[in-house]
C-alpha cells in the first residue's frame, strides 16, 4: 500500500537536488500552467512501483547508519562477446551520466552513448535522449529489443537542463557552475510550453516504442532517494540480467555499489 507521508519526503527530498530559492523564484510571477500540472499528473501515473516494507526496512537502517556495506567498484571493460543490446534513454536534465555510471558499475561493462552507437554488440547499454533535440535518431536503433527509460519530473528536470545548456553557452564544464537566477526565470518564461511539450513526446515515443515486457521505467527519484535508491537500482539490475551475456553484482552488494556511485560525495568523506 502506497504510503503518502513516505511520499510527501521523497518529493521533498527531490526537491533538494535544486535549491530552494531556484524553485521558489521560478514560479514568481509565473502561475503554474495546467500543461505543467497535466504533466505531473502523467508522471505519477507512469511510474506506480511501489516496494514492500520487508524491502525497505534494511534499507532504512542503512541510510540511518550511513553504512551499505563494503564492495570495490572496478573500471568497466567493453566485453569481448557479443551482448543483447539495450538503450538507456532519459530526458536532459534526469541523470543520464548518474545513471550509465550506475549501469557501469552494477554489470562491470562500459556504456555507449548516441554519437558513437554503431549498431555493433559490445556495450551494456547505448545512452540516448532522443526524441528530444539533444538525441539522435540511430541507425539500427530498430534492431535494439529493449531499453531502460529514466524520469525526472520535469519540475526539477527542466531547471538542471537548463543549467547544462548554460555551461555549454558560457564553454563552462559540465555540473561545474549554476546558471545566475536571472538567466533561468529568462529562459523560463520563453521555452517552458516548448519543453514541458518535448518531455511529453519523449515519454509517449519511449511507451510506444516498446512493450512493459522490453521496456523498464526507473525514477530519478527513487534512484537519488537514500532508501529507495539501492531498491530501485536492483530493478535496474534484474531487466539488464535479462539480457543475453549481461551479468550483474550479486544482490547483496547493491546498496554498497549504489551508494559509491550516487552518493559519492557522501562516500568519499566517510
Amino acid at each position: 500500500m502506497s504510503n503518502p507521508k513516505r511520499q510527501r519526503k521523497l518529493i521533498a527530498g527531490a526537491l533538494v537536488l535544486i535549491p530552494g530559492f531556484l524553485l521558489m523564484l521560478s514560479m514568481v510571477a509565473l502561475p503554474l500552467p495546467s500543461t505543467m500540472e497535466d504533466v505531473e499528473i502523467a508522471y505519477t501515473e507512469i511510474l506506480p512501483v511501489d516496494y514492500d516494507e520487508s524491502v525497505l526496512k534494511p534499507l532504512e537502517k542503512m541510510a540511518e547508519t550511513k553504512d551499505y556495506g563494503q564492495c570495490t567498484v572496478r573500471n568497466a571493460i567493453f566485453p569481448a562477446h557479443p551482448i543483447e543490446p539495450c538503450f538507456s534513454a532519459s530526458y536532459p536534465g534526469s541523470g543520464a551520466k548518474m545513471t550509465w555510471l550506475l549501469i557501469e558499475a552494477i554489470t562491470g561493462l562500459q556504456t555507449h552513448n548516441d554519437i558513437t552507437f554503431e549498431g555493433k554488440q559490445h556495450a551494456v547499454t547505448t545512452k540516448t535522449h532522443y526524441p528530444s533535440k539533444e538525441g539522435h535518431l540511430l541507425d539500427g536503433h530498430e534492431t535494439v529489443p529493449r531499453a531502460i527509460v529514466v524520469l525526472r519530473q520535469p519540475l526539477n528536470a527542466l531547471p538542471s537542463y537548463f543549467n547544462y545548456l548554460y555551461e555549454m553557452e558560457n564553454q563552462l564544464e559540465n555540473h561545474s557552475t549554476r546558471a545566475p537566477i536571472e538567466a533561468w526565470i529568462k529562459w523560463r518564461d520563453t521555452y517552458l510550453q516548448q519543453e514541458l511539450e518535448a518531455w511529453r513526446n519523449f515519454v509517449d515515443y519511449w511507451m510506444q516504442k516498446y512493450t512493459p515486457v522490453n521496456r523498464l521505467l526507473a525514477s530519478f527519484e527513487k534512484l537519488t532517494d537514500d532508501v529507495m535508491g539501492p531498491a530501485e537500482t536492483t530493478r535496474v539490475a534484474e531487466f539488464l540480467s535479462r539480457s543475453e551475456g549481461v551479468h550483474t553484482c550479486p544482490p547483496e552488494l547493491i546498496p554498497c555499489v549504489w551508494h559509491k556511485v550516487v552518493k559519492y560525495k557522501d562516500s568519499n568523506s566517510s
